[in-house]
This record gives structure tokens, sequence and C-alpha cells, in this order.
């Protein structure tokens, strides 16, 4: 996918280093152009995710969340998953396919998310109302969703579990509720690159048709974290990077960015490209990902949460205070 980031990056690649090369890394600029987009009353962003490589014993990433391992109950990688082609060979690994995450921030307000068919709003305490295939918001239960997906290898059996369109229509709920937890802990952009500064390695700084673009490389701990979902993801663990890992497995990451500011000095794009590479005895992997947020219509952004949702967002509150009670008497 050809962007404007993309061309600025390239051009950069050819030219001489401009007299603002930085001897260290200098973020300030990007620093003050990710609190510009913080303090904005609302803006737009719009992300897109391309995960890649080949991990260890199975077929190339399949891209966005999908490639992070998870599968369906029982789960469908590894070589004994490998597709068969009609000549008895394997069959091409699936072409990976980019996942986009648009956002509506709105200080004062939930924030609105929309991925694929799944659409939704989350307050600042996590709790998420969805919009469920019959037209109605409903509140997320967490405990539920993780439930509906029962233990290894399954959940019971009969006849449905042998029907094709039956396993059909259970892998595609499946679907809808990773989604629908993936947008419970999704970070929104200025989260995403809120700690950007800590993983910087090198920086560049150029001006290019009144915008300014930063662009450089991420340290190992600094990719890591990006290729985890970012510096700064909503509850997220992060990436472990460095060199080696347990037993002596050897374990590399790096990555390279780019963020373009506006001549208003609020962040316009941002591109992060980030490469993990290992290796467990004699098995290797590699894991790539392509991030790219655009921000949108700063200033600009209004919706209006639903009555429903509200509702929605209020039952998942009062659920969620039910269960942080329960493990206090526990």
């Amino acid at each position: 996918m050809l962007t404007l980031s993309t061309l600025v990056l390239a051009i950069l690649a050819q030219e001489p280093a401009p007299d603002a090369t930085q001897a260290g890394p200098d973020v300030s600029g990007i620093q003050a152009a990710v609190q510009a987009l913080k303090a904005a009353e609302n803006y737009t962003f719009i992300q897109t995710t391309l995960d890649g490589g080949t991990p260890m014993g199975g077929a190339p990433g399949r891209g966005g969340d999908a490639a992070r391992g998870r599968g369906g109950a029982g789960g469908r990688g590894g070589d004994a998953g490998g597709a068969q082609d009609p000549t008895g060979g394997e069959a091409a690994p699936p072409t990976p396919e980019p996942v986009t995450l648009t956002g509506h921030v709105q200080k004062g307000q939930p924030v609105h998310f929309l991925q694929g068919q799944e659409q939704a709003w989350r307050d600042t305490e996590g709790n998420v109302a969805y919009l469920d295939a019959d037209g109605s918001w409903k509140a997320l239960d967490p405990a539920a969703m993780r439930g509906a997906f029962g233990g290894r290898g399954g959940r019971g059996g009969g006849e449905d579990a042998q029907d094709p369109a039956a396993r059909e229509a259970q892998r595609a709920q499946q679907q809808a509720m990773r989604a629908r937890m993936g947008l419970m802990r999704a970070p929104i952009a200025h989260e995403v690159f809120g700690g950007l500064d800590k993983g910087v390695e090198t920086v560049r700084k150029a001006e290019k048709g009144g915008k300014t673009v930063y662009s450089g490389t991420l340290s190992a701990e600094g990719a890591a974290a990006m290729a985890g979902g970012g510096m700064a993801a909503r509850g997220g663990r992060g990436g472990r990077g460095g060199r080696g890992g347990p037993g002596g497995n050897a374990m590399e990451t790096s990555g390279a960015f780019t963020v373009v500011v506006g001549a208003s000095g609020v962040v316009e794009s941002v591109v992060v490209e980030t490469v993990m590479k290992g290796s467990f005895g004699e098995r290797t992997f590699e894991r790539t990902r392509r991030m790219e947020v655009q921000i949108q219509k700063v200033g600009e952004t209004t919706l209006e949460v639903p009555a429903q949702a509200t509702e929605a967002l209020k039952t998942a509150a009062s659920a969620r205070s039910a269960r942080e009670r329960g493990n206090e008497e526990f």
C-alpha cells in the first residue's frame, strides 16, 4: 500500500542528510505533536495494520489480529494444519491482509470504534457497548465472551459439531467475539505513540512541503513494544525485545518509523515497521508488522452516543463493579 508517508521515507533515504540531522534521539518535536493531538477537542484516526512473516513450523501470518496465532477453538495452525492442493502438495499460504481500525475521539465522550463489521463505544474505564447483529447495543461481558470459547480442543459434540453450516456459524461468532474483545483493549492514536520517545534510537528531521517529517530507527525494546501494539498499548504486555531468550535462544527485533507533523503542529500520520526474528533450537521464525495511522478531522469530529449504547455502557460498568466486589470478597 503506497502512501504519502512511504513516499516521504523513500525520498529521505535517497537524499543527503539535512542540516537538521540530530546527533542524539531528540524527539521533543514528536512529543509536542503528540501532545497537541491529545489536547485536541476531537479527532478521527484510521489505523491500518499488516502482519506477516513466517511463524515456526507454519505458514506466513495472515495479517492483523488473525496473525497473532490465536486461531479458533482447537487451533488450526502448525504443520499439520496446512491446506493441501489438488495435486497432493501444500497449497500456497494465504496472502496477508491488512486490518483497519477507525476511531472517533471526543473529549468527555466514549471513543467510537469501527473494525470490519464490528462497531463499539468504549468509556474511560474500558467498559464496552457493541452493536449486535440484531441492531441493538449490548454490554460486552468479558467473562461470558471467554466462556463461549470453552476449553482446549473444542466444546462438546453432537450433530451440530459435525454440521459444516453450524461450524461456520460458530467460527463467525468466535471471530466477532475476538474483534469485540480487541476493541476493549485497542489503544487510541495518542496512546499508541505517547511513549515513542522511550523507544527511539536515531531520528532525523526534515522540512517537506510545509510539513515536518521525522524519520529514524527504533531500539530493540521500542520495536518490540510497537510490534506488540504500541508503546502505551492499553492493557498490553508489550514485547520483550533483546537478543537473548530462555535457554540461549536468539531473538532480534528492529524497527523504523516516520512521523509527519502538519503546519498546525499536530501529528498527521505515523508509519512504523518492525521485524522480529528468533530461533528456538533448530527452528526459526520471522514476524513483520507495518502499522500506519492517519489523523483526520481534528476539531471536526462529532458523533452522538446512542441512548441505548449509553445504557449498555452503564450495564457493563455495573457488571465490572460486581466482579471486582466478588474478587475482593474472595
